[in-house]
């Protein structure tokens, strides 16, 4: 049973840390998209 509660401990870090850096390029996904749609409103 240690072992497996160890992996599931690995396993929900390895997930939230998936999940943040999907997350931080998601956000910069919309600045980027949304700087871009600014530039071009005013040119």
């Amino acid at each position: 049973m240690g072992m497996g509660t160890q992996l599931s401990v690995t396993n929900k870090r390895a997930l939230r840390l998936q999940f943040l850096t999907y997350y931080q390029e998601w956000c910069i996904g919309i600045v980027q998209g949304t700087c871009l749609q600014i530039g071009q409103e005013e040119s």
